[in-house]
């Protein structure tokens, strides 16, 4: 089931979806989380946000040292059920 509505601001109007947003998990980090269980649901129950963030916060690393750095305490955190970096 969809639900749309409208919504004005400024005058203007603007249509909603709701659709599950759905955040591209970069193949070196699903495979980091592919190999924890728990890490993996834990990320996988977060709200959208939360999972674009710890996705950001990897995919903005500029050196491979520091991603997988990155990498390895995101899955280490999601783990121990930390929700936000």
């Amino acid at each position: 089931m969809k639900f749309r509505a409208a919504v004005e601001l400024n005058g203007k109007t603007a249509t909603l979806d709701g659709a599950p947003r759905e955040v591209e998990v970069p193949a070196d980090l699903a495979d980091a989380l592919a190999l924890d269980a728990v890490a993996r649901t834990n990320f996988e129950g977060m709200p959208y946000s939360h999972r674009k963030e710890w996705v950001r916060w990897v995919t903005e690393a500029k050196k491979a040292e520091t991603r997988a750095m990155r990498i390895a305490k995101t899955v280490e955190s999601l783990h121990d059920g930390q929700r936000t970096r």
